[in-house]
């Protein structure tokens, strides 16, 4: 089984078209190594490095603003959009962990190379990071400009792209020219407010806490550095960017978010009444958390229900492993790219040839999970089902309420 020779050069499929870095994959692996191939080890290491970056940025905090700095941590902590980033290991949430981590090292003046490495693995894992870059060459240029940094800097943040650069200039461009080829561009400028309307509306950023605050350090501008400015006015400058673009998954707004608050918060604790304000608003949450917040629902698509779907599966199909198979799904969630990561790695552990996307041409049978109630699937074409090619349905069932076509290749 060769499906992991792919996964050597690039990572997974982005909305846009384009595949993010493989870095992805390596972070995770050894996870899932230690545990035997157990999925609720990558929550659990998603926890751990969450946990060390935003120790990072309290030590750091710590030592140069003292004990207050802990309302940052814990206001942080709180954060609603923080605790989904740590709940949901992938590309579209843990590059939140590794841009936390970059803005640490910027904002409290460590090598300029560890911040571009940092910004450079979130971009490696979700474009949506790259909106940090505006602080790092700020920082470049306030540090003494040199030309010797700016090659550190360009350097660390092309590193975890490695691996796919080799590979493009090895296949003189095959990422690029599949791009071209079959591009899939989810985003398009349209002049709207729908993406900012999303950061007011979602239960990520409990908004009318986090307007209060933000406004307060409109007030608190006035009275705070250059730096402090700048880096606020660059950050307002990004969010900016999204009332031009169409709207896009709330993951997307994920980075830019932790931009934002990364930002008040240090401008709030240099302040007195600034820190009686975190101190305020962390009260505020545990009050209305102990009192008002609804137990969390159980999951929708808990990990337990999506494993045991493709060992049922599996157990009645008898699907040789000798096939090679392409998977797609419909999912009931926003999540717009059909290419059923979770059930592919629990197929994947069963031992089945499941190939990557982009080999889906290659594949001799196609799987088909449908989540969404209703869907017309008989019509529903993609850039990954389309990459099959003709097919002919061999099978149909449901399972756990799960709808499971499986097509076989027609010249077969």
């Amino acid at each position: 089984m060769d499906w992991y020779k792919s996964y050597l050069a690039f990572g997974p499929r982005l909305s846009p078209g384009f595949h993010a870095s493989p870095i992805y994959y390596y972070i995770f692996y050894p996870a899932l190594i230690i545990s035997h191939g157990n999925a609720n080890s990558l929550i659990i290491f998603n926890l751990i490095l969450a946990t060390l970056s935003l120790g990072l940025f309290g030590y750091l905090g710590i030592k140069r603003f003292g004990t207050s700095f802990l309302l940052v941590i814990g206001m942080i902590g709180l954060f609603p959009w923080w605790s989904s980033i740590v709940l949901h290991p992938g590309n579209g949430y843990t590059y939140v962990i590794w841009l936390l981590l970059s803005l640490s090292c910027l904002w409290f003046e460590l090598p300029l190379f560890f911040s571009a490495l940092f910004l450079g693995l979130a971009t490696s894992f979700h474009p949506a990071a790259i909106f940090a870059i505006t602080l790092l060459f700020y920082e470049w240029f306030r540090r003494k400009h040199k030309f010797t940094r700016l090659l550190q800097i360009i350097f660390g943040f092309l590193l975890p792209w490695f691996p796919i650069i080799i590979f493009e200039i090895i296949t003189k461009g095959y990422l690029f020219r599949q791009w071209y080829t079959h591009p899939k561009m989810g985003i398009f400028l349209q002049f709207q407010m729908n993406n900012l309307q999303s950061i007011v509306n979602s239960s990520y950023f409990n908004f009318p806490i986090a307007l209060i605050i933000l406004t307060l350090t409109l007030i608190a501008l006035f009275s705070s550095s250059k730096r402090h400015r700048v880096w606020f006015f660059l950050t307002m400058i990004n969010l900016s960017l999204f009332s031009i673009i169409s709207l896009v998954p709330t993951h997307y707004l994920l980075g830019i978010s932790c931009i934002l608050m990364f930002v008040v918060m240090i401008i709030l604790i240099q302040k007195l009444w600034g820190r009686w304000i975190l101190f305020a608003m962390i009260m505020l949450y545990l009050f209305n958390t102990i009192f008002f917040t609804p137990y969390p629902t159980q999951s929708k698509r808990p990990i337990s229900k999506i494993k045991n779907i493709v060992d049922v599966f599996v157990n009645k199909s008898k699907i040789n492993k000798k096939n090679k198979i392409a998977v797609i799904a419909v999912l009931d969630y926003e999540n717009k790219v059909p290419q059923a990561d979770d059930y592919r790695f629990f197929l994947r552990m069963k031992g089945l040839d499941v190939l990557d996307v982009t080999n889906y041409s290659q594949a001799d049978i196609l799987i088909m999970f449908i989540e969404e109630k209703n869907f017309n699937y008989q019509k529903w074409s993609t850039w990954e089902s389309d990459q099959f090619g003709s097919k002919k349905k061999i099978d149909e069932t449901i399972i756990e309420g799960i709808k499971i076509i499986t097509y076989l290749k027609k010249n077969n």
